[in-house]
């Protein structure tokens, strides 16, 4: 992600900000025009989840929520401090991916508007002070999101449990967004045939196809034709594993070019506008080089550790041509 300008000063402002911390003025980021607009401006409003959620989108309304907090159909009992801050760090990641959806200039609107539209359940397990069992997914337009995966500890346990690479909040929520927008693109003539060609029928049995997955866990040769193991399981899984990919990889772009040290990348198109995606994927493979060589100077593992092989790469840009149908659509 880029950064942003202080519409009263004019200093750099990064997409989380309330406040520019040059000439301290108020903002609240406009999702319409993805840019931040000062809150003593007429008609600019914070959203009503600033003072308990540390929201900065704007609201078309005093009072009213904002774009990303109005698509909640459920959301912790945040009177409990620790529930406000795993709600808080989950609404975070949502904006981020909605930026990107924006981003692209796909249209995003609330479930119980259109059926096509999108919601978001985002709960705690009685486990962890919440009711019930929580089990993340999509489900015809909503999205379920386990709010401890913002506890770090929780996290981390989860994703050696399951042997996974890499586990991250936005990273869920860019997966599961993969399944929602593949069903608004299943929408579109000519896709599912397109889609069946590269990723395979979607139509085998998805319960079938986990069970067997988990059981005798993937193939030997996944890495050669998947982004990950997971992504093995079912061509479902496949999709959205490479969605959550493919947001990663124009965002990754764009941050890393925006906040390049040298080299003249601003007649280049950016990652998200640009018809050639596989320029895309060279950008990508010297950004995720240098972060992940970084980590290693740091101590850390790779930052990025997946390889984007050129069967994935025909995957991602399969997304980044149809999601372009859709914004046409």
């Amino acid at each position: 992600m880029r950064p942003f300008a202080c519409p009263v000063c004019d200093s750099r402002l990064f997409f989380e900000n309330s406040a520019c911390v040059n000439c301290g003025s108020e903002v609240a980021f406009q999702p319409a025009r993805l840019s931040f607009a000062a809150t003593d401006t007429d008609g600019v409003h914070r959203c009503a989840n600033h003072d308990s959620g540390g929201c900065n989108w704007m609201a078309e309304r005093q009072g009213g929520l904002c774009l990303a907090c109005d698509l909640n159909e459920l959301i912790p009992p945040i009177d409990d401090d620790a529930q406000r801050r795993r709600w808080a760090a989950v609404e975070e990641a949502k904006r981020r991916l909605l930026y990107s959806v924006l981003r692209l200039n796909i249209p995003i609107y609330p479930k119980r508007r259109d059926p096509t539209g999108l919601s978001f359940r985002i709960l705690v397990s009685a486990e962890h002070g919440g009711t019930g069992e929580v089990v993340m997914g999509h489900q015809n337009g909503v999205i379920t999101i386990d709010a401890t995966e913002a506890d770090a500890h929780l996290r981390e346990f989860r994703r050696a449990e399951l042997d996974e690479q890499y586990r991250t909040l936005l990273g869920h929520m860019r997966h599961e967004s993969g399944h929602y927008f593949w069903e608004r693109l299943a929408l579109l003539d000519g896709f599912l045939d397109a889609y069946r060609s590269i990723f395979g029928d979607e139509r085998e049995d998805y319960g079938e196809a986990l069970a067997r997955h988990y059981e005798n866990g993937p193939p030997a040769d996944w890495a050669d034709h998947h982004i990950s193991a997971y992504a093995t399981a079912h061509s479902w899984e496949d999709w959205a594993e490479s969605f959550a990919h493919y947001l990663h990889v124009v965002d990754g772009v764009e941050t890393g070019e925006t906040f390049a040290p040298a080299g003249n990348v601003a007649a280049q198109a950016t990652a998200y506008d640009t018809e050639d995606f596989q320029g895309v994927v060279s950008r990508w493979h010297r950004t995720a080089l240098l972060m992940n060589a970084m980590n290693r100077s740091m101590g850390h593992h790779d930052y990025y550790p997946f390889i984007v092989n050129d069967t994935v790469a025909a995957k991602l840009a399969f997304i980044h041509r149809w999601l372009g149908q859709l914004r046409a659509a």
